[in-house]
């Protein structure tokens, strides 16, 4: 019985990993072909995540007062 749970388990989420490629992938091809552009649209979007992620990290300040 203690013999199963020392077995390496199959992850569930081998799907991220497979898009995580894809990804990488296509952003590559996008910066060999068209660079700048690339690099505009890269800008425009983690800006974006950046603001979106921080205004979310304010709210959980302000409203999970378990830390406090």
């Amino acid at each position: 019985m203690a013999d199963t749970a020392l077995l390496p388990q199959k992850s569930s989420i081998w799907w991220i990993f497979l898009l995580q490629g894809f990804a990488g992938i296509v952003l590559g091809l996008m910066l060999i072909t068209e660079p700048g552009a690339t690099v505009v649209a890269l800008t425009t979007v983690l800006g974006f995540y950046w603001l979106i992620t921080g205004l979310l990290g304010l709210v959980q300040v302000f409203v999970d007062r378990s830390t406090t």
